[in-house]
């Protein structure tokens, strides 16, 4: 009888309740499960004693009253998921905000984070990731991968995929201030002749008005008044998704501007367009099929080329076209 007694009081190990229960497995370790809105999961590990496993029920249904418990479900989304979700989020970006931040996850971002869950990166593989990029990267680089990083994993959090960032406390290279070089009125002379009559007019209007490479390249005939000696400056030219030219409004208000230029560049521009047989409506600055330039191709092709040539090759960091307003 006694024996009897016995096996109707002993239980199976475990314990169940309303929101998750608790069991024993055969390797002696316990496992958590807990349901919520109609769906059943499990804890993301095994533990020693049925105590730990209690404390992580406690501690997911403490979550889940206070509205920061994160679907796991969603958490094993690969980060490059997560990512490419993120870039396609906000139809109002700039296409070529949006074609520089698929260029930094896919050339030095998903390499590394691309096949991860995102919900199990650590903010340790973030700082191994920043100090990868800091070895043969500018600080100013590395900080725009960081701030795109950055934001991917702001999207994750708002949108319930993880329940903290990994970003956080990351230490960046410091930026020091570039001297960059002045140059001289023989320097522009020199760059002008350098780059050849197709271009030369482009190097006297940067440094004459301070226009961005982007905003030069955009001028049309109509933009440009040479009898009141003005222009106006009302697109520029930016990269697209893959890569191509793309003409886009400024970002700024103050970005769309008329400017006066002087009577030396109007005779400049007046003899470029006559020279160059150009026809109303068209581009001051075109490619061969009279379209948009790409600015890598005529960095690569044209200007670095002509630094060479004008004997300022040695100059660090290195000439871009919007030194020339530095005059």
């Amino acid at each position: 009888m006694a024996e009897e007694t016995t096996k109707k009081r002993r239980r199976p190990a475990g314990s169940r309740n309303s929101f998750g229960s608790t069991r024993q497995l055969p390797s002696g370790r316990w496992q958590a499960t807990y349901r919520f809105e109609g769906h059943e999961f499990a804890a993301p590990t095994t533990y020693d004693t049925k105590r730990l496993a209690d404390t992580f029920l406690a501690a997911t249904r403490t979550d889940i009253e206070r509205k920061t418990w994160t679907d796991p479900r969603l958490t094993k989304e690969s980060f490059k998921v997560v990512a490419e979700e993120w870039l396609e989020s906000n139809p109002d970006k700039r296409t070529s905000s949006l074609a520089r931040d698929r260029s930094i996850l896919e050339n030095h971002v998903f390499p590394t984070l691309g096949r991860k869950q995102i919900g199990n990166i650590t903010t340790g593989e973030i700082q191994n990731l920043v100090n990868k990029w800091a070895k043969d990267q500018a600080p100013s680089t590395v900080g725009r991968q960081k701030t795109c990083l950055t934001a991917v994993f702001s999207f994750a959090l708002d949108r319930g995929k993880i329940a903290r960032s990994p970003v956080v406390k990351i230490k960046l290279p410091g930026v020091k201030k570039a001297q960059r070089h002045r140059l001289s009125a023989d320097d522009i002379e020199k760059l002008a002749a350098a780059v050849g009559e197709k271009w030369s007019a482009a190097v006297y209007l940067g440094a004459v008005t301070g226009l961005r490479w982007g905003e030069a390249f955009a001028l049309r005939t109509q933009n440009v008044d040479l009898d009141a000696g003005t222009l106006t400056v009302v697109t520029g030219i930016s990269r697209g998704k893959q890569g191509e030219s793309t003409e886009e409004d400024p970002k700024t208000d103050a970005g769309s501007r008329t400017l006066s230029i002087p009577a030396a560049l109007v005779a400049v521009l007046r003899d470029h367009i006559e020279a160059q047989k150009i026809e109303p409506g068209a581009l001051l600055f075109a490619n061969r099929h009279g379209g948009l330039v790409r600015a890598s191709n005529w960095r690569r092709r044209v200007w670095v080329l002509a630094v060479s040539k004008a004997g300022l090759a040695s100059v660090t960091p290195p000439l871009g076209f919007h030194d020339l307003r530095r005059l």
